[in-house]
């Protein structure tokens, strides 16, 4: 009899919870509808536009010949690109204080509006008599962010009415180009001070912050993500229009590191996640920086890099918030050299191309992206607007009996195209999903979504009670009853248990599963 009543008085209780909860789910006593395809297939979409791709010349244009400054330049004119990046050095253009060199810089830059190509200017490298430590020579920081803000002013003026677009430094998460060390709150302070003097001079100038690099932590660099967080923390937010970023994935794809945590896709959709929870959904992310060198090596021929360029441009232009693409860089260094820096180009240093020249220009011309899969996904994902905008381009993946999937990540979810059509993940589950290795069987209801697993599965969901995925037999014994689980399924002496709100359900060899009451 206690029994008894203790199991009215259980389901009672569970009733009530997860009925009047606004933060669980409720769950009928009527079975759930969880199987069977989710979304229909609308068919692919239209192509859209591929991002605007540009050329970085970098500091070699600015002491290059004549007649190879008009080769480089040709060579962008000819590709269709109408866009350069270029260093605009403070030690070149201010070599002592109120000494001003605008000559070379002007010759670049004026030849390049010429042909139709406008510039994105570097506010880059510090004069010795600016620097912190002057004996680290012109990649050290900064004395003063005041000073640094001074200068992208003078250049601003100078340049007004030719030039409209600054970058603020080069990446300054690593000590290569910030020495001695990554320092994100001098790096706000900087870009504070450049927007609000480049502002005054030209209020439609676009100020792109960060240039940061897409890489962990090692003993040259800063995490990329630590470092854009701790400009936000410093107040970065507010003094730039975009955000800019260098997205290398050689000697893979870009889509090829989505499953490495400090890889230059997760590292970068997590950027803009980070942007989004401050508002700036607004602002693009620009890849001031992408490509590979000709590296035999490291298995880079001529021929994959222009396969790894082609592969660049397909995949950034599939994300919502990206700006323009800058491939490094126009030509190669030096000749017959192993070292990979000096091999980024797509002309040789003759300036015959390779055949990524022939690849951009190819893609330049064309300006439309086609690929099947993204246009039948983003067919999809622009019929579910919840989903929100592309964190990811679309990458393959395997579930963990080895069938193959194609995903991509949204603001409001992942959306998973296999062979049994298309299937979509909101965020409160969406990570779980993907790390289970199973995928999505049906829609997400009531906070629960069925999985496709042998033996069954399914990930259930309250703000209550988290993210937890139960199977087999431990999910076929449950019943609305015992409530959202509480634990993932964990070993207890001999059997097999999985906790729920208002029990437990565990799983011996011999016996089964039981539901057990706490």
């Amino acid at each position: 009899m206690q029994v008894h009543v203790r199991r009215l008085l259980l389901v009672a209780l569970a009733g009530v919870l997860l009925a009047g909860c606004g933060s669980a789910p409720a769950v009928q006593q009527n079975p759930l509808v969880l199987d069977g395809p989710s979304i229909p297939d609308p068919g692919p979409s239209a192509p859209v536009p591929l991002k605007p791709i540009g050329f970085t010349g970098g500091a070699p244009l600015l002491w290059a010949s004549e007649d190879e400054l008009d080769r480089s330049l040709d060579a962008v004119a000819a590709s269709g690109s109408t866009r350069l990046r270029l260093d605009m050095a403070w030690p070149l253009l201010e070599p002592q204080p109120g000494v001003q060199v605008w000559e070379p810089t002007d010759r670049v830059v004026d030849a390049a509006l010429a042909r139709g190509i406008e510039v994105l200017a570097i506010l880059d490298y510090t004069p010795e008599w600016a620097a912190a430590d002057p004996s680290l020579g012109l990649t050290s920081k900064p004395a003063s962010a005041q000073e640094y803000g001074r200068y992208a002013g003078q250049v601003a003026q100078h340049f007004s009415g030719r030039v409209h677009h600054y970058e603020i430094w080069n990446e300054p998460n690593g000590k290569v180009f910030f020495a001695p060390w990554a320092d994100p709150e001098l790096y706000a302070d900087m870009l504070r001070e450049a927007y609000t003097q480049i502002k005054a001079v030209d209020p439609d100038a676009m100020v792109i912050g960060g240039a940061i690099g897409a890489v962990g932590d090692n003993e040259n660099t800063m995490n990329g993500l630590t470092f854009l967080k701790r400009m936000y923390a410093a107040g970065a937010q507010g003094y730039f229009d975009a955000l800019s970023v260098h997205p290398y994935s050689y000697p893979g794809t870009l889509v090829g590191t989505e499953s490495i945590p400090d890889g230059a896709l997760r590292m970068i959709a997590d950027m803009r996640r980070h942007m989004l929870t401050h508002g700036d959904d607004q602002k693009q992310i620009w890849a001031t920086e992408f490509g590979s060198p000709t590296d035999v090596g490291a298995g880079i021929t001529e021929d994959r890099q222009g396969e790894l360029m082609t592969s660049f441009i397909r995949e950034w232009s599939q994300l919502s918030f990206a700006g323009p693409m800058y491939v490094h860089e126009i030509r190669d260094r030096l000749a017959g050299s192993d070292n990979p820096e000096d091999n980024f180009g797509v002309l040789h240093r003759d300036f015959t191309p390779k055949p990524a020249y022939t690849a951009l220009t190819s893609a330049i011309k064309s300006g439309m992206l086609d690929d099947p899969e993204y246009l039948a996904m983003n067919a999809v994902a622009q019929s579910i607007p919840s989903l929100g905008e592309s964190l990811t381009p679309v990458y393959p993946g395997h579930d963990r009996i080895g069938r193959p999937y194609v995903a991509q990540e949204f603001a409001g979810g992942v959306l998973f195209r296999s062979a049994n059509g298309f299937a979509m993940s909101p965020n409160q589950v969406a990570s779980t999903v993907l790390a289970s290795g199973f995928l999505p069987a049906g829609p997400y209801v009531q906070g629960i979504q069925q999985l496709d697993a042998d033996g069954g599965a399914r990930v259930f969901h309250s703000e209550r009670t988290g993210v937890h995925v139960v199977r087999g037999a431990i999910l076929d014994a449950w019943t609305p009853e015992i409530g959202y689980p509480t634990s993932e399924e964990y070993q207890d002496g001999t059997g097999r248990v999985t906790d729920f709100e208002f029990g437990r359900i565990r799983w011996e060899v011999d016996s089964g599963a039981q539901v057990l009451a706490r």
